[in-house]
Order: structure tokens, then sequence, then C-alpha cells
């Protein structure tokens, strides 16, 4: 397990792993976007900032991390199935108010399993620290079943949503705005990679060893850090060969 290199106040991965491409079925778009748009523009609610952060999000970046958490959900699930296992299960797209949570991204077996998401070209998994105790359990859902994970998976999309958004007019109206967002993501292809997993004994190492990289620092000299995050490089994931062994 390799820590990032510090240089004053940036610091810089080490230990990346390439994107490989699988491309992501229309039907798995359609219904991430269909869902992001509501709890984005909709009924639905989530969280305008991220734990011990600072930067108030919008709703097209609320629709952007929205969106590739959930088409995130759709490729594990697509991985899984053409490696040979039965999942009846889909991604959840029940549409929640304030205050209700989704606990769990998907139970293979009994086995409890968190799915982060990122850009193609990332190469760290990111976890907010003040989301996490030393156990190595999630606090928004401590005194639920679903506090400790047995895996957490990295699945990284392409293209990068966020990109396409990055300049709004200001001037526009809301209905314009979820056209642009439909007609961009429709003629879109995606695609992903799943770089690796790890578990929860590895998650309490990295917080004992001290795996943080701290807000306002910098990351590779060029992105802020707007909260404290525990880290893993992706070259330090388990390969994911590993876990359809222990699955199987």
């Amino acid at each position: 397990m390799t820590k990032l290199i510090k240089k004053g106040n940036s610091y810089f991965i080490t230990n990346k792993v390439p994107f490989s491409k699988n491309q992501i079925d229309k039907k798995s778009i359609l219904n991430s976007l269909n869902f992001s748009l509501k709890m984005s523009f909709g009924e639905g609610f989530h969280r305008d900032h991220r734990s011990g952060g600072s930067i108030i999000r919008n709703q097209v970046e609320i629709f952007s991390n929205t969106f590739q958490g959930k088409l995130s959900e759709y490729c594990l699930i697509d991985f899984f199935k053409k490696n040979g296992f039965m999942i009846e299960s889909t991604p959840d797209t029940s549409v929640h108010g304030k205050g209700i949570w989704d606990t769990i991204d998907l139970i293979y077996k009994t086995k409890k399993i968190n799915i982060k998401s990122c850009a193609f070209f990332s190469n760290l998994v990111l976890l907010e620290t003040k989301d996490w105790n030393d156990e190595g359990e999630y606090i928004p859902n401590i005194n639920t079943e679903y506090s400790t994970y047995d895996y957490f998976v990295l699945v990284r999309i392409k293209d990068d949503v966020k990109s396409f958004f990055h300049k709004q007019n200001p001037n526009k109206n809301e209905n314009n705005i979820i056209k642009d967002i439909r007609q961009k993501i429709e003629s879109s292809t995606f695609y992903y990679d799943i770089p690796g997993f790890f578990t929860t004994i590895t998650l309490k190492h990295i917080i004992k060893n001290g795996y943080v990289i701290p807000k306002n620092s910098l990351l590779n000299n060029k992105i802020n850090m707007d909260a404290e995050n525990y880290y893993i490089q992706s070259g330090n994931l388990k390969k994911m060969d590993l876990l359809l062994k222990k699955l199987k």
C-alpha cells in the first residue's frame, strides 16, 4: 500500500491503472438519467455539499454526481453478469426526499458492496473522513445493519459528465437546462472500467495509518480538495478476479 507523494501543500498520485473501455448499454444510461433528473430537479433530495466540505453544489452538479454514481451501479451488475453471476436485483431508482438514505448499493449472497464512482481519468478512491469512524463503520448508517461493508468497488466512467455542463448560462431557465442535459446524455456513448476493490480491513488500515489528503490541499498541484478524505490509489486495489473467486 503506497501513499501519495507530498510536496508542500500538494499531493501526487504514484500508482495508476490505465482506463479500459467497456461500453455501457443504452437502457442503463437512460434509467440513470431519469433517476438523476428526479433527484436533482424533481421531488428527490441529495446533499448540496460533501461531508466536511464548504462548496455548495448547484442542481447541475448534483445531477452529474448522481448520474455517475447510479450509472456505476448498473456497470458493476453488468460486470458480474458477464462473469456468470446470477443477479436478480437492479439498482434502486426510487426517489427519496430529505432525510432518507440509500443504505446499500448491492447485496450478493449476504455480502454488502459499496460502489465508489469517479471519472475515467481518476486514480483515487476518496472517502470523506467525517463519514467513517476508526472501525471502518459508515457513520450515517451507524445504528443500522448497513454500517459496515464487506467490499468496496471502484467504478470509473467515461465520458466525464461534469465536464459536459461545466459552464452553464446563468440566465437559462430550468426547463431548458433539463432539455440540454437530456440531449447531451442521450446522444453520448459511455464506457466503464473497474480497477479493483478493497475490504473493511483495508479501510481500517488506511484510517489507522493516516492515508489522508487534507481539506484545502492540492491534488496533483491543480485540484483543490473541498473536504478532508481518506484515500486509496487505484494501483493498490485488489484485482476483481479475486473478488469473483470470493463471491462464488
